[in-house]
């Protein structure tokens, strides 16, 4: 997979109506599909959320296995 540019600055953790999620930059991460990405507990969203802050100044999808089966999921 090909490293893409990384595109934002600021990861968070959001909770709505019980779910978690992660957001860059105040927007919230989809699925490829384009639902969003939610989670059952803050932990997993906080964990999600450490992939993509350890990011460099490129990305490189193949760093995203917890994204990648959040998505999945």
């Amino acid at each position: 997979m090909s490293a893409k540019k990384r595109f934002y600055t600021s990861v968070d953790v959001s909770e709505e109506a019980g779910s978690f999620g992660v957001t860059l930059d105040g927007r919230a991460v989809r699925s490829p599909a384009g639902t969003l990405a939610q989670m059952p507990s803050r932990a997993l969203a906080a964990a999600v959320a450490a992939e993509w802050q350890g990011q460099g100044k490129e990305r490189e999808t193949a760093s995203h296995s917890l994204v990648c089966l959040t998505a999945t999921g």
